[in-house]
Order: C-alpha cells, then sequence, then structure tokens
C-alpha cells in the first residue's frame, strides 16, 4: 500500500514541477516585441525579440506584466 503512496506523490511532485517551468515561458509573436515591467524592479531594459522567452519574475503570480508592442 505504501507504493501506492509514494508514486502518487511522486506524479504529484514532477506534474507540479512540469506546471512551474511552463508558466515561466513567455512567448512573443513575429512582428511584435515584449515590453516587461515588473512591480519589484519597474521597467525591463530590453525589449523581448519574437520568439520563447524563460522568465524567472513568472515564479511569482502577478509579479509581472507584458505588453505586445507592434
Amino acid at each position: 500500500m505504501g507504493s501506492i503512496f509514494k508514486k502518487f506523490f511522486q506524479i504529484l511532485f514532477f506534474a507540479s514541477l512540469a506546471l512551474i517551468l511552463y508558466q515561466n515561458i513567455i512567448s512573443i509573436p513575429a512582428n511584435h516585441l515584449g515590453l516587461l515591467i515588473d512591480k519589484t524592479t519597474g521597467l525591463q531594459n530590453e525589449f523581448l525579440k519574437p520568439g520563447y522567452h524563460w522568465l524567472t519574475t513568472s515564479f511569482v503570480p502577478g509579479n509581472g506584466e507584458l505588453f505586445p508592442l507592434k
């Protein structure tokens, strides 16, 4: 019976880890730039180019706001 709980918690752990990592990936559409405003550090110095970006500000929900610019 203990092995069922062990498997359950392993699956729960890896599913939670995958969700956290997925939330930190931000996609900027083609022909756009992204502007990130963070509540703790303010306006980021550089624009985000089109594509996928890994941003650690997403670890805290609601901490940053992303504005796609055309």
